[in-house]
């Protein structure tokens, strides 16, 4: 065997079987094309011993025999065959659609025999036994454009290198969706980014800057404002570079923590803004919660400190394991090496919370439910109609922070499934004629993708609907001290000849016995008649609002505030007390 020939390093032996009509040339152009081929399947496992086996087959053994002038070639052994078969299950139709280890010869010994082969001649019968190539020969394999060749010096030390072939990396930036998915998510970010930004904006100034006196809902909507802005933040961090999850020093590099500034500070905001927004909203239910059960929250202001520190801390301890990834659109915890982080820092209190949202929504549910019937005999469904929109954008936000903290965890335990077209993209390139025309490959589940899209950004409509379509918000703006201090310097006239009621004026509108605790019983139960009809024909009004910010202007402790602007205990308590309606919102 001439020691230019490629098989001459799969085989440990020289002397080669050649049947009669040919020779070494003859049979080295004739597998020269397959050959070829087999040196660039992309596995380093498969590619040496695929080579190994169809040297074996194609340059056989020589066996000489002083018994008999004869030569015969050895088989190449069943256990070459089958280690073969093993390592290259993915590329056998590469190889030959129809392999298998059991076929036979025409003279009826095995293609591939356990041990040996037997030949008869004449009254004589010959074993000859099979043949196993060389050992641990690796096959060099040539990096195919646009796959990045690096060399282990190159990127020792480094991470962010989506390997294929040993020593041929995949370039950063490769295209993973088809035209249309990549245009639906830009146009659809874009946009539910843009309103998740003015609906923060809107919140702090509505709920944060023009109330007289905040309550701990005002309070906890300014946060989700807060936590909305930081998530557009990072939005717009990632849109500020063309590829910006990638390195331009390194090619075939994604960013992370150790080459990109950027990528940390969009992973921070990001953290900051999604783990905090599940966080304030797990506070709002709990709020809800307290306040359908009729049960002061005395502790809010450390809750919302330790919450601001918790949300803070889970964004900075990771500082160093935030990173960018062919399926992602911008950085987060990276969970290439260590899951550590992505448990700690965000899915162990996410699904603790979630468990503890999921009671609070559930009990605040039962509680409505069981208002209904009281409702219905005073005829006034408006208050209802407003707690069953609080416990229905409850139970939407459940369902986004559910699918957002679970999304992640199904993709990181589903690689495979995301792996597989990447490897059929490099198979492409080894196996075309024209590498150049593979199609690049298109990850599955664009659907769950963009739902993730939808949960994580469509948090500012959500709050608006929620929260900003609300009688509360026309009151706070009419009452606002601060909003009028401003328009009036703009010379614009703003709340003037405001109709104020006290407490007082509401619960003597009856009659005078009533509102003195003196005078007959009859009067005394035409009173109360008098405001029970009221409860079934007063509508609410523009004046009735201006009087709700009066009521709240007059309260004396948080607790009273929160009372106050809260429809479900003051629902509660209009029922309960027998007073006008109007004062309940």
């Amino acid at each position: 065997m001439p020691q230019d020939n490629m098989c001459a390093t799969y085989l440990n032996y020289t002397d080669i079987f050649i049947p009669y009509g040919y020779s070494i040339e003859i049979i080295t152009q004739y597998i020269s094309s397959n050959l070829t081929a087999l040196t660039k399947i992309p596995d380093s496992d498969c590619r040496p011993v695929a080579i190994t086996l169809y040297c074996l087959k194609s340059f056989p053994k020589c066996n000489n025999y002083t018994t008999f002038p004869v030569v015969l070639p050895s088989s190449p052994c069943r256990s070459t065959c089958e280690n073969m078969v093993s390592k290259c299950q993915v590329f056998l139709p590469l190889i030959d659609p129809n392999f298998t280890c059991t076929n036979t010869t025409s003279d009826g010994n095995q293609e591939y025999p356990v041990t040996d082969s037997n030949y008869t001649l004449g009254p004589f019968n010959q074993s000859v036994a099979c043949a196993a190539g060389a050992s641990n020969v690796e096959a060099p394999v040539t990096c195919i454009s646009p796959l990045v060749p690096l060399s282990k010096d190159e990127i020792a030390g480094k991470d962010g290198y989506i390997e294929t072939v040993e020593g041929c990396y995949l370039p950063c930036g490769i295209e993973i969706m088809t035209e249309s998915q990549y245009r639906a998510k830009r146009v659809t970010e874009m946009i539910l980014y843009t309103i998740s930004g003015v609906a923060g904006i809107y919140f702090l100034l509505t709920f944060g800057l023009f109330p007289n006196k905040l309550t701990h809902k005002m309070i906890i909507i300014c946060f989700l404002g807060v936590t909305s802005i930081f998530l557009v933040l990072s939005y717009i961090v990632q849109e500020s570079k063309k590829n910006f999850r990638c390195n331009d020093d390194e090619p075939g590099r994604y960013a992370n923590s150790q080459n990109a500034p950027l990528c940390v500070l969009s992973g921070v905001f990001f953290q900051i803004g999604g783990f905090g927004t599940i966080m304030f909203l797990i506070l709002f239910s709990f709020d809800f919660y307290m306040n359908m059960t009729m049960r002061k929250f005395e502790y809010f202001k450390h809750a919302s400190i330790g919450l601001w520190l918790f949300i803070l801390l889970m964004a900075l301890v990771p500082i160093k394991h935030y990173a960018s990834s062919i399926g992602s659109a911008g950085c987060w915890i990276d969970d290439q090496s260590n899951m550590f982080y992505q448990y700690f820092c965000f899915y162990v209190p996410v699904y603790l919370g979630t468990l503890l949202m999921i009671y609070f929504v559930g009990h605040s549910f039962y509680k409505v439910y069981g208002m209904t019937k009281l409702f219905k005999s005073l005829n006034d469904r408006r208050i209802l109609l407003l707690n069953i929109r609080s416990v229905v954008f409850l139970i939407v936000i459940l369902f986004n922070i559910t699918f957002a903290s679970m999304y992640p965890l199904y993709v990181t335990y589903n690689s495979e499934s995301y792996s597989a077209p990447i490897e059929e993209y490099v198979l492409c390139l080894y196996t075309s004629e024209v590498p150049s025309k593979c199609p690049h490959p298109i990850l599955p589940h664009f659907d769950l993708r963009y739902i993730n899209v939808f949960t994580m950004a469509i948090n500012g409509v959500c709050g608006i609907i929620g929260f900003g379509i609300d009688p509360l918000v026309l009151s706070i703006y009419r009452e606002s001290n601060r909003l009028r201090y401003i328009l009036a310097k703009l010379g614009i006239a703003w709340g003037d000849n405001l109709l104020v009621y006290s407490n007082k004026s509401h619960t003597t509108d009856s009659g005078s016995g009533s509102g003195s605790g003196s005078g007959s019983g009859s009067d005394r139960s035409n009173s109360r008649r008098s405001r029970g009809i009221s409860l079934k024909t007063l509508k609410p009004s523009s004046t009735t609002y201006d009087n709700i910010q009066n009521v709240e202007s007059t309260t004396t402790s948080d607790e009273e505030a929160d009372i106050s602007t809260n429809v479900q205990s003051n629902s509660i308590q209009v029922i309960q007390e027998k007073t006008n309606p109007d004062l309940s919102d």
